[in-house]
C-alpha cells in the first residue's frame, strides 16, 4: 500500500477516501489503483475515478468482481487444566443449642490454552489475480495489516503481531487461593433456629478462546449472610428468611464486546467488580394433607463497582441488570387414584 502512509496523517486523497468510509471495509474496492501503486497513476488516471482507476473497475475489466465474495476467518483451540486442593472442615457443638462450623480450603489451578489461528480465506481467490498487479486478496490483506497494525485479519488479529496468521499462539497461567468459611447456628427452641455465616469463595481465571493470547483474572467473593429457619403450627408452616451482602472482585461473565479494531463484536469472558445486598423469603403452608401453598420472594440491589467499563462506557455504580424484586407463588393439590396418584400444580 505505497500510497497509504498512516504515519503522516490524513493528507492525501487515498487516505481521505479510505477514512471517509472507515465503517465499510468493502469500500476498499473504490480506492484508486494508484493508491497501492503510484507508478500506475499516469496510466490509469491518477487519484480520480476515471475508467479502470479503481480496484473494482480493474477487476471488472478482467471479467470478475470483488463484491459478493465470502470472507472467512477461523479460530480453533485446545486447552488443558490441572487442579488440586486441600481442605479441612469441622463442627464444634458448644452446647445443645449452639454449633460453630469452620473450614478452610487451599486450591491451585493451572490452565494452558493454544489458539490455532487459521489463514483468512476469500472465495474465488484465483479469480482475483490481475496480471502485472498481483492478487487483490493478498493486497487487501496487506492493506488491512497497514491500517490495523496486525496480521490482516479483521477479527482474529493482534496489533503489532503480524506473524500470528496461520500459526499457533500458546500461554499458560496459574492461580492459587485460600477460601475460609465460618458458620454459627443457634436453636432458640425446637422450632426456630437463627444463623450467620461468613465465606470467601474463589473461581479460577482462564483464557478467552476467541481472543488471541487473552487471559481473564480469577474471581473472588466475600459473602455475609444472616437469617432464621422455622417450623410451627404442628409443622404445617415453614418460614425461612435471610439477609445477604456480597462483594465480587473480578466477577466473570460473558459479554458481547468490541475487542478488535474491526468493530465486529465477539462474545468473550469479562470481569467486573460487583456489590450486592438482598433479602430472601421462603414460606410453605400445608393447608391440608392434600393442599399446599408455597411462596418465594426476594429483594435485591446489585450494582457495578468502580472503574467498570462495558462496550466503551463507564458503568460504575449502575445496576447490573439483575431484577430488583422476584416472587413466585405455587399451589399444589394431590389426588389419590386407584392405580396411583395425580398432582395438580399451579405456579406463577
Amino acid at each position: 500500500a505505497q500510497g497509504l502512509d498512516l504515519s503522516d496523517g490524513i493528507n492525501n486523497p487515498c487516505e481521505n477516501l479510505y477514512f471517509d468510509s472507515w465503517s465499510q471495509y468493502i469500500q476498499f474496492t473504490d480506492l484508486p489503483v494508484a493508491c497501492f501503486d503510484p507508478s500506475l497513476a499516469p496510466v490509469l488516471g491518477g487519484y480520480g475515478f476515471n475508467p479502470f482507476s479503481s480496484i473494482e473497475d480493474l477487476l471488472n475489466a478482467f471479467g470478475t468482481s470483488w463484491y459478493g465474495r465470502s470472507w472467512r476467518e477461523d479460530m480453533a483451540g485446545e486447552g488443558r487444566t490441572r487442579s488440586w486442593g486441600l481442605f479441612v472442615d469441622g463442627t464444634w457443638a458448644v452446647n445443645d443449642r449452639l454449633n460453630i462450623q469452620a473450614g478452610v480450603r487451599y486450591t491451585k489451578d493451572k490452565k494452558s490454552w493454544a489458539w490455532i489461528n487459521g489463514n483468512r480465506t476469500i472465495s474465488g481467490y484465483d479469480e482475483l489475480s490481475i496480471p502485472l498487479f498481483g492478487n487483490l486478496a493478498d493486497i487487501h490483506k496487506q492493506f488491512l495489516a497497514t491500517v490495523l497494525g496486525g496480521s490482516g485479519d479483521l477479527v482474529f488479529s493482534i496489533p503489532g503481531e503480524p506473524t500470528v496468521e496461520g500459526l499457533v499462539g500458546e500461554r499458560s497461567d496459574s492461580w492459587d487461593y485460600i477460601s475460609p468459611r465460618i458458620t454459627l447456628d443457634y436453636a432458640i427452641n425446637d422450632d426456630v433456629m437463627v444463623y450467620g455465616s461468613y465465606t470467601i469463595g474463589h473461581k479460577s481465571g482462564g483464557h478467552n478462546s476467541l481472543q488471541l493470547l487473552a487471559v481473564y483474572d480469577n474471581e473472588e467473593v466475600d459473602n455475609i449472610e444472616v437469617g432464621f429457619k422455622s417450623q410451627f403450627a404442628d409443622d404445617r408452616v415453614r418460614l425461612n428468611a435471610s439477609f445477604w451482602d456480597y462483594t465480587y472482585n473480578d466477577l466473570q461473565s460473558q459479554s458481547l464486546e468490541n475487542i478488535s479494531e474491526s468493530g465486529i463484536p465477539q462474545y468473550v469472558v469479562v470481569t467486573s467488580d460487583v456489590e450486592g445486598q438482598g433479602i430472601d423469603l421462603d414460606m410453605l403452608f400445608a393447608a391440608s394433607d392434600r393442599f399446599t401453598v408455597s411462596l418465594l420472594a426476594a429483594m435485591q440491589d446489585v450494582t457495578y463497582g468502580t472503574g467498570v467499563v462495558r462496550s466503551g462506557e463507564d458503568v460504575s455504580g449502575q445496576p447490573t441488570g439483575e431484577p430488583k424484586l422476584r416472587a413466585s407463588l405455587g399451589l399444589d393439590y394431590d389426588i389419590d387414584l386407584s392405580s396411583g396418584g395425580l398432582l395438580l400444580s399451579l405456579i406463577h
